[in-house]
């Protein structure tokens, strides 16, 4: 995984990569690549969409638990 997080951050690194244009038709040539692969990527997908919106659920709900406590004190008097 280190040599991997070390070859991406060379492009990031590099100007003329980040400088460099899209060819037109990639999304066209891409999207149709992975249309028969569109079951499997909405398998993959569904998952690791969820677990986002759970990864960003509870910090909000712990705001939520948290924040009254310490405006109002322990005995929540308000």
């Amino acid at each position: 995984m280190a040599g991997l997080t070390g070859a991406l951050s060379t492009f990031a690194a590099d100007a003329s990569v980040l400088a460099r244009r899209v060819p037109p038709g990639t999304i066209r040539r891409t999207l149709r690549n992975a249309t028969p692969h569109a079951r499997s990527l909405l398998l993959f997908l569904t998952p690791v969409v969820l677990d986002a919106i759970i990864g960003i659920a509870n910090p909000l709900i712990y705001r939520e638990i948290v924040n009254p406590s310490i405006l109002c004190g322990a005995a929540l008097r308000c």
